[in-house]
């Protein structure tokens, strides 16, 4: 089975002006390709679903984080939309 590398390097300051960050964010990860063993008319043996369970669990250890992060996503666009009106008739501009 191949396997994933990444490398990533993180810089941290007690000040920085807010101009210079960035929104926090995530990592979203493509899926490889099915393996190759995969394919139509093929039955399904113990042996072939063993050597690729790994493949077959992924997407579904991925998705409860994915829900978590909409769900945060949610309450900031809902507080912003019900913020933003408010901030309107407060705005000292004609």
């Amino acid at each position: 089975m191949k396997s994933r590398k990444s490398f990533a390097i993180y810089f941290y300051t007690h000040a920085r002006p807010s101009a210079e960050t960035a929104p926090s964010h995530g990592a979203v990860y493509v899926r490889p390709a099915p393996p190759k063993d995969f394919k139509p008319n093929v039955m399904v043996t113990k042996e072939l679903y063993d050597a690729n369970k790994d493949h077959l669990r992924r997407p579904h250890s991925y998705l409860p984080q994915l829900d978590k992060r909409v769900y945060k996503l949610s309450n900031v666009i809902g507080h912003l939309t019900r913020y933003l009106p408010e901030r309107k008739r407060a705005s000292t501009r004609p």
